[in-house]
């Protein structure tokens, strides 16, 4: 039987970036400096899902689905406008579960 990802999730959120952030980051995980800082005031103790923070089980089932993407961060067309949007996932780190 397959278990459902559902991580604890503190809160979600959109961030609006420019053209110029549209290429991927060396690390999936890896948010803008700028838009990193911005999370980081707005929200401090927070964190975007990473794969670190699912149990063994839900890893396996992510990463079968969906490889090394990371799960707390997806680019979407929102608007319908071509222009990127990222929906992030957080995490108070004190929810994030330690291995």
């Amino acid at each position: 039987m397959r278990r459902k990802v559902v991580p604890a999730l503190a809160f979600c959120l959109f961030a609006f970036v420019g053209v110029a952030v549209a290429a991927p980051p060396s690390d999936t995980c890896n948010l803008p400096e700028g838009l990193q800082r911005e999370i980081g005031a707005r929200y401090p103790g927070s964190e975007l899902v990473a794969l670190s923070a699912l149990d063994a089980d839900d890893k396996v089932f992510f990463k079968k689905d969906y490889g090394d993407a990371c799960p707390g961060l997806v680019k979407v067309d929102f608007y319908g406008d071509s222009k990127p949007t990222l929906a992030l996932v957080l995490i108070t780190k004190a929810e994030t579960r330690k291995r």
